[in-house]
């Protein structure tokens, strides 16, 4: 199949989505399929056998990139056999149009919730709707996640979920041959692995912990990850007297952060909202580290198998008692809860999940 993707950005410094879009080309490609990649950013740091075509843009501070339609109709006279878009809110639709225009078959996976606030009533009363008109299918990675997005707007018949999907097996080669080759031990508390934006809920992380120093209890965090947050979120450190608890690492290499991992007691995903589970929580279930995670919706899976503490979004009183208690948990719940994360993690594997893609796509091949 000649197989077309789509993206704002393809850069795996950015996060899950952008890492994504990278290793769903290399998997298709080993499958024998031919693969072009669209994307608006040039500043991409990735090897691969493909064509990456970009599509110039128009930005504006605080607003989504808005690709050149012109540009987008010229490049899809290719004629692709499947087009699958990885949405962003108003680069989706544009790109859905050219699409339509072009007679091409869409599919568009929803990579988180996305909006909330002053966006909300846009994004559900305009932007999901059109998204599932203009979309032969639309790809949701969690039943929670369908719920609620169906709920604000999306045509649930349009809607078929796969799960989200990284190297589980591959990741657990690399551990083994690292805990031979270094000597690990826990050295820090907590770990905090992603985008520095404020739905990823750092901010009442950082509230959760200043509550356990006022109660003399010190954990430490670090937190791995860049983003437009960052600023906000060391000014708070600093506000609080917090950094001797908390380091900020910036962005780190691959083998670093998996010692990270390693080294930690606990991984915290403090999200409002997200479209999960994450990549993060996925490799830390893989790993054996226990979770402390918000209850949204695409958390179910995790929250049902008991494989951590769940606490409301945007709680940070929740959250600093669930730091308490994981940091104070017997051993046996901590091997319970390895040993479940390590079964939990490897469904989400690429060997799992590559043929409900392929599946997918011959539906409209």
């Amino acid at each position: 199949m000649k197989i077309l993707l789509i993206a704002v950005s393809i850069n795996p410094r950015i996060g899950g989505k952008e890492r994504f879009v990278g290793e769903l080309a290399r998997e298709l490609l080993k499958l024998g399929h031919e693969v072009t990649i669209f994307t608006c950013d040039k500043n991409y740091e990735i090897d691969l056998n493909c064509d990456i075509k970009y599509i110039p843009k128009l930005q504006f501070p605080n607003f989504p990139p808005i690709p050149s339609f012109k540009e987008l109709l010229k490049q899809l006279n290719l004629k692709f056999d499947i087009c699958h878009l990885h949405y962003t809110a108003i680069f989706g639709e544009i790109v859905a149009l050219a699409c339509k225009i072009r007679g091409l078959p869409l599919i568009t996976t929803i990579h988180d919730e996305m909006k909330r606030g002053t966006h909300k009533m846009i994004y559900d009363k305009v932007l999901l709707k059109t998204i599932s008109h203009l979309s032969h299918r639309v790809v949701c990675l969690t039943e929670g996640m369908k719920r609620a997005l169906v709920r604000r707007g999306l045509n649930e018949r349009k809607v078929i979920i796969i799960s989200n999907v990284m190297h589980v097996k591959k990741l657990q080669s690399q551990l083994v041959k690292l805990k031979e080759d270094v000597y690990l031990d826990s050295d820090f508390d907590l770990l905090f692995v992603g985008r520095l934006e404020k739905r990823k809920g750092i901010q009442h992380l950082l509230k959760a912990i200043l509550i356990l120093k006022e109660r003399n209890f010190k954990p430490t965090l670090k937190i791995v990850g860049d983003g437009v947050y960052k600023n906000k979120l060391m000014s708070l450190v600093q506000e609080n007297n917090l950094s001797s608890q908390v380091v900020f690492t910036g962005y780190i290499s691959r083998e670093e952060l998996l010692k990270y991992y390693l080294r930690a007691r606990c991984v915290v995903i403090p999200s409002i909202y997200e479209g999960t589970p994450n990549r993060v929580a996925i490799e830390a279930l893989a790993i054996g580290n226990p979770l402390i995670i918000t209850s949204i919706p695409g958390n179910e899976p995790i929250i049902s198998n008991r494989l951590g503490l769940s606490v409301p979004p945007g709680d940070p009183v929740a959250l600093a008692e669930a730091i308490r208690i994981m940091l104070n948990m017997e051993d046996d719940e901590l091997h319970r809860i390895e040993s479940g994360g390590n079964l939990f993690a490897e469904q989400y594997d690429w060997s799992c999940v590559i043929n409900q893609i392929i599946s997918l796509y011959h539906d409209f091949y």
